[in-house]
């Protein structure tokens, strides 16, 4: 006989396959069809659309603040591989729209 884990398992792929709805861009299951479409607005493998947009108005903004995000490293001397061999503290993620830092789990 089978364990309880193989036969969770197996209960598992039956349901993904058999009661769940596929995203045709990436292939994510989602309970029914209406939380796929919600999911399609954004899906950044949708074909032709590109994923999600910006307006022009928020993309050059984001484009300044990436140059000014990338030049700011550049004069610190942090570019990509850039290692003091001191850490900074918490490890974070600096937003590349408006430079701040955030905290990474």
């Amino acid at each position: 006989g089978a364990t309880p884990e193989e036969w969770n398992e197996a209960a598992k792929a039956t349901h993904e396959t058999q009661a769940m709805v596929q995203c045709p861009g990436c292939s994510r299951r989602f309970k029914d069809d209406e939380t796929m479409r919600k999911h399609q607005r954004l899906c950044v493998s949708n074909e032709g659309s590109g994923g999600r947009q910006l307006c022009p108005e928020m993309e050059a903004a984001a484009e300044v603040k990436r140059k000014e995000f990338e030049a700011k490293l550049a004069a610190e001397g942090g570019g990509v591989g850039a290692c003091t061999g001191k850490p900074k503290g918490p490890p974070t993620v600096v937003c590349y729209i408006c430079g701040r830092e955030y905290g990474q789990s």
